[in-house]
């Protein structure tokens, strides 16, 4: 689904209408394969960016623990972890509004998870992820798709609150898919409005 969005490969039922000034920029989980190996970090970064100086540069690299000396390093000598980071940066670097991430965590080791997860908090635009690492949803999250059976229901929440929402909806007894689903999407629009409510200083009902 997010190489459909990306427009990596062609949808398969439907249309798909992107909206008024939306930048889409896309992180695939091989995303560091179209990198010149032998080009250094610095080197690359302002190519992509010829606008931005140096010292921008290297503190957008610093954010993404690359310091010193490390910013000349030539890209084909870089760990995984490394060219994953450096991916990573890449993209957020570029003037979009909406990130299209692939498994983004891989490769990464906590300090870099957290690195990771500050930058694209602090992204003002939309970030849509597909990601089997539950921390980083946990931490990013504020809605879940949950998708299966031809179906797709949304959940407001990270995963722990998928989790809870879901167990809800399911119950006790056994329902066929399309039962399931739909009283998955009840509980969704229960937690919904609940949430409303509190927001609003209302007692939930």
């Amino acid at each position: 689904l997010i190489r459909m969005l990306a427009g990596e490969e062609p949808l398969t039922a439907g249309a798909q209408t992107i909206g008024h000034k939306v930048e889409i920029d896309y992180f695939a989980q091989d995303q560091y394969k179209v990198l010149d190996p032998e080009v250094r970090i610095l080197d690359d970064l302002t190519r992509l960016v010829p606008r931005s100086s140096d010292s921008e540069l290297r503190g957008l690299l610093g954010c993404f623990l690359f310091s010193g000396d490390d910013v000349y390093k030539p890209i084909g000598v870089l760990s995984g972890g490394e060219r994953n980071r450096y991916a990573l940066a890449r993209v957020l670097v570029k003037p979009s509004n909406f990130l299209l991430l692939d498994e983004p965590t891989n490769h990464l080791d906590m300090r870099a998870k957290d690195v990771l997860l500050n930058a694209l908090l602090g992204f003002t635009g939309t970030v849509a992820f597909v990601s089997h690492d539950r921390y980083f949803i946990d931490k990013l999250a504020t809605k879940v798709f949950a998708i299966g059976g031809g179906e797709v229901v949304a959940y407001l929440g990270n995963y722990e609150d998928y989790l809870w929402q879901a167990g809800r909806a399911e119950g006790p007894g056994e329902r066929t898919p399309g039962e399931a689903v739909s009283e998955s999407l009840k509980a969704a629009l229960r937690f919904s409005e609940d949430e409303q409510a509190r927001r609003n200083g209302a007692a939930p009902k």
